[in-house]
This record gives structure tokens, C-alpha cells and sequence, in this order.
């Protein structure tokens, strides 16, 4: 937490951060793109199977 002088009052008050419920969160979601992504890229290379390559 960080603390801020408030300049109108002269209080002192501490910030709140991000709720770790909502870090962890993005972090799943995060992994599940990656995941997502490295798998299209290395399975989803090519044709599916039973069909003809295409000429080049």
C-alpha cells in the first residue's frame, strides 16, 4: 500500500490496490489465451485430417 498526503485536509491516507481475487483471475485467463494460442500454432498447423494438402 502506498500512502498519499491528502494537500486540501493535510490527512494522511494509504491507497488500496488491486483485489488479489481480481489478479488471479486475469492471470487465468491470461495462461488460457497463451494456451490457446500455442496450441492453434502447433496442432492447428495444416489441414484437418482426411483432406487433401493444397498445392502450392
Amino acid at each position: 500500500m502506498t500512502k498519499i498526503e491528502n494537500v486540501t485536509t493535510g490527512a494522511i491516507v494509504r491507497s488500496k490496490g488491486v483485489p488479489k481475487a481480481a489478479v488471479v483471475v486475469f492471470i487465468i485467463f491470461f495462461i488460457a489465451i497463451l494456451a490457446w494460442i500455442v496450441y492453434s500454432v502447433l496442432i492447428g498447423s495444416g489441414p484437418p485430417p482426411g483432406f487433401p494438402e493444397i498445392p502450392e
